[in-house]
């Protein structure tokens, strides 16, 4: 079983790297790889929470900061170090494209830049769109940009592997390690965003 999953981890890596490659995408996944890119969105994000909630802001606030402090360290101090996966960047036999050029740890399950997407850009769009007395399925703004986050972390992580950074397998478990995280933080906000606001909440 172990041996199929390396195999097509190979094999969808070798895909995304190198066969579906372009001289094309190459700026362009770097630019998703870069985490200054998402700076303007992380001070929307703060605004957002801070126009809604004033000084309680800081709860929502700390929470996102939590959800990207508990990907990073355990995806990075914990399961790199424990699995001791390689990199893709540092085997021969796939022969693989860096654009971004070769990365600075040879440990690669699970990825950090995955895990940090997906439990904070979720978890921080979901927290600036809930209304207390709407469901998820009832809140269309919400609904929309949970997508939205989705989508961009999924693309990150893609690029992540695109830049030989990564198996498709570290991003994969890095992802789900990041959504865990964002839904356990969701449900404690939830809580206390239903506690702290009236029945309706201004989103304007």
């Amino acid at each position: 079983m172990l041996t199929w999953f390396l195999d097509l981890d190979d094999r969808l890596f070798v895909a995304i790297n190198q066969t579906w490659a372009s001289a094309f995408l190459d700026p362009i996944m770097k630019l998703l790889s870069s985490s200054l890119t998402f700076i303007p969105f992380y001070i929307w994000g703060i605004y957002r929470l801070i126009k809604r909630f004033q000084k309680s802001a800081i709860v929502p606030i700390l929470l996102a900061v939590l959800a990207f402090a508990l990907a990073d360290s355990i995806s990075s101090k914990v399961l790199k170090p424990s699995f001791k996966r390689v990199r893709p960047a540092f085997e021969t036999h796939l022969t693989p494209r860096t654009p971004a050029g070769m990365p600075g740890g040879k440990y690669g399950f699970v990825s950090s830049h995955a895990a940090n997407a997906f439990a904070l850009y979720p978890l921080l769009v979901a927290m600036i769109f809930y209304k207390k007395d709407l469901r998820f399925s009832q809140n269309s703004a919400q609904r929309m940009s949970v997508f939205m986050a989705f989508f961009v972390a999924f693309w990150i992580a893609y690029s992540r592997v695109y830049l030989g950074r990564h198996y498709v397998g570290d991003v994969f478990f890095g992802g789900l390690l990041g959504m865990l995280i964002a839904y356990g933080l969701w449900r404690f906000y939830r809580k206390w965003a239903a506690e702290k606001e009236g029945p309706t909440a201004d989103l304007a």
